[in-house]
């Protein structure tokens, strides 16, 4: 191997670095951002856990009573690991992993991490994602991410008057290949015909002084493109709509990728 081909691979790893620290490091700044709303979830079933442990502590025993008590309790710590284990899960860094994943498992679990936060701002989130599997080959946390970022990116959008947010599913072709849209439509301000075309660009927000990095499209863009897709942005005075189109997987090549891994 030449000099000039391992000062190329080099640059290039050292690219790669580069690219999971900024996606992880945008990740983290969400992790942020949703921290003070999921305080407030985790400090409601903490006030349960607390009241049922000071009712069995001073009541009369009664087996009957101390059992659902104690039913409750454990209820409402798995609630609160959940949202734990939720947060640390997508803040996350992990290496790239790919897999034939339903893209509205990605979509819920997305929508789960931002119920709170939806909640606290008044926005309502509505999904119809049908009923059929949404197959395409992926990497779920970094779609995951995408999503993530979109949702965050509506509710800014909708803050403080609230709203809703759509989120559909759309399925087509694209030459000869079966393409999955997802579609993120908001009523929030819009942005302008000025702004329209920058806001891919690293940095780049219209956002107030300290509310997001101006990273989240752009690093939503890059994944995206990873995985030989395209994410695409309308807007008008009504709201903006945002959708992320995508390689999928029929069942066919399904079929015939799993009988090649068992033969393997």
């Amino acid at each position: 191997m030449t000099v000039a081909r391992q000062d190329l691979l080099a640059k290039h790893r050292r690219e790669l670095e580069l690219e999971r620290r900024l996606r992880h490091a945008e990740r983290l700044a969400t992790v942020g951002t949703l921290a003070s709303g999921l305080a407030h979830e985790i400090g409601t079933p903490m006030g349960v856990i607390r009241g049922r442990a000071e009712h069995l502590l001073h009541s009369e025993p009664n087996p009957a009573k101390a059992r659902r008590g104690l039913e409750i309790i454990v209820s409402q710590i798995d609630r609160v690991s959940r949202i734990v284990r939720m947060l640390l899960d997508y803040g996350r860094s992990r290496e790239s992993h790919r897999a034939v994943c339903d893209l509205r498992q990605i979509i819920h679990h997305a929508m789960s991490l931002m119920e709170t936060e939806a909640a606290r701002r008044l926005i309502k989130v509505s999904a119809e994602l049908g009923e059929k599997p949404l197959l395409a080959e992926c990497d779920a946390g970094q779609l995951q991410q995408v999503f993530v970022n979109l949702e965050m990116n509506a509710l800014d959008a909708m803050t403080p008057q609230g709203g809703t947010l759509w989120i559909r599913a759309e399925s087509g072709v694209n030459g000869n290949s079966h393409e999955l849209r997802i579609v993120f439509e908001d009523t929030g301000h819009g942005v302008s015909p000025l702004n329209a075309g920058r806001v891919f660009d690293p940095f780049f927000t219209t956002k107030e002084t300290g509310v997001g990095t101006g990273m989240g499209l752009a690093v939503s863009q890059s994944i995206v493109r990873d995985h030989s897709g395209e994410i695409t942005f309308e807007s008008g005075p009504r709201g903006s709509m945002f959708v992320v189109a995508v390689p999928g997987v029929s069942g066919d090549e399904l079929q015939a990728a799993q009988a090649k891994e068992n033969h393997a």
